[in-house]
């Protein structure tokens, strides 16, 4: 018999192997119901939706998205090889970026898709310097798209700059910086017409977005039929 969990994670339209494993013992009370029962228990916990867009079969880029739940706001960050580690690094990164009490304000708990991409993110939750458990991080359902539905639906406004099947391995960062700058410039009825940088900026600090390479765009500089090719 095969030992599926020493098997290495193999993507059909990703040529890869990354260094960790699905190992399905690392959401043991993690699952989307213990999310909904921690939060039940600490509503004033914020949460942040992660999740991946894809572009062309067989690219090796993809954006990995972390959606703000309380400010709407949404960061898309450029992943070169789509694996475990990279994911953790990213979000490592952004905490070097925002600093650690933003970031333990933010990113209180983590609301992860079930792709391999985030397999290593649960080793997030324990400060490596102190020992402290400051993040919590859960997982949705398989196949239940809905259960971070906040964030699959800020995607319809990325996906009006890169449709669906267009690649992605010609995109950079700052091609990224500028298109969620202006889906976050972008006013929400829900925001009582504010948008997500204003509203980040008055949870986190005045000029937060600047830390996260977003700027605030004038309407006028809002275009999101810029359909890159």
């Amino acid at each position: 018999m095969i030992n599926t969990l020493s098997r290495p994670y193999i993507s059909k339209a990703y040529k890869y192997a990354p260094v960790t494993t699905r190992n399905p013992l690392m959401k043991a009370s993690r699952t989307f119901e213990d999310y909904l029962k921690f939060k039940s228990e600490h509503p004033g916990f914020n949460v942040v939706q992660l999740d991946t867009v894809h572009g062309k079969k067989g690219d090796k880029k993809c954006i990995l998205t972390i959606y703000d739940v309380a400010s709407k706001l949404q960061l898309g960050i450029l992943l070169e090889n789509f694996t475990a580690i990279e994911v953790k690094e990213k979000v490592n990164d952004i905490r070097s970026m925002i600093g650690d009490d933003a970031y333990s304000k933010m990113f209180r708990i983590m609301l992860a898709d079930n792709g391999p991409e985030f397999d290593e993110i649960y080793n997030l939750e324990i400060d490596d310097e102190t020992g402290e458990k400051w993040i919590n991080v859960f997982f949705t359902r398989p196949y239940r798209s809905g259960d971070k539905g906040a964030c699959e639906r800020n995607h319809e406004l990325f996906r009006y700059i890169l449709v669906k099947g267009k690649t992605m391995n010609n995109l950079t960062q700052d091609d990224l910086n500028y298109y969620f700058s202006m889906i976050n410039s972008y006013p929400r009825k829900s925001l009582n017409g504010k948008c997500p940088i204003e509203v980040v900026d008055e949870i986190y600090g005045k000029d937060f977005h600047q830390k996260i390479n977003l700027k605030k765009l004038s309407l006028k500089e809002i275009n999101f039929r810029i359909r890159r090719k």
